[in-house]
């Protein structure tokens, strides 16, 4: 967990990386026909419903008030990866620079596999 410092018109303002995760995570459950996925591939799947495993969102800093973020996700049956990935990464970088005034250089969508 890092900081990132970002200018405000009120001065310097810390966030924590794990809070810019969480709210990146947030985003990504809006999106339908998507799961995150954990990167030591343990899906569970009793639940069908979105599930949250904390390695499935990366926020990567690169400077002050700069990040790059990298999302791993498992596509339900059926959904179209271009427009999957193509929407994550438009919501990420609007939501974020929204939110928290932080300009995203990049959004990684790393597909590992459908859902059956």
């Amino acid at each position: 967990i890092m900081e990132i410092n970002v200018k405000k018109a009120s001065g310097i303002v810390s966030v924590n990386t794990q809070n810019i995760s969480n709210f990146i995570y947030d985003q990504v459950c809006m999106v339908p026909g998507i799961t995150p996925y954990n990167k030591t591939g343990l899906v569970n799947k009793v639940k069908r419903a979105l599930r949250y495993f904390k390695d499935s969102i990366s926020v990567i800093p690169l400077g002050p008030g700069v990040i790059g973020v990298e999302v791993h996700i498992i596509l339900n049956k059926g959904v179209d990866f271009k427009t999957i990935a193509t929407q994550l990464q438009d919501l990420i970088i609007f939501s974020v620079k929204e939110q928290y005034g932080i300009e995203i250089n990049f959004v990684d969508v790393i597909i590992e596999g459908t859902e059956l």
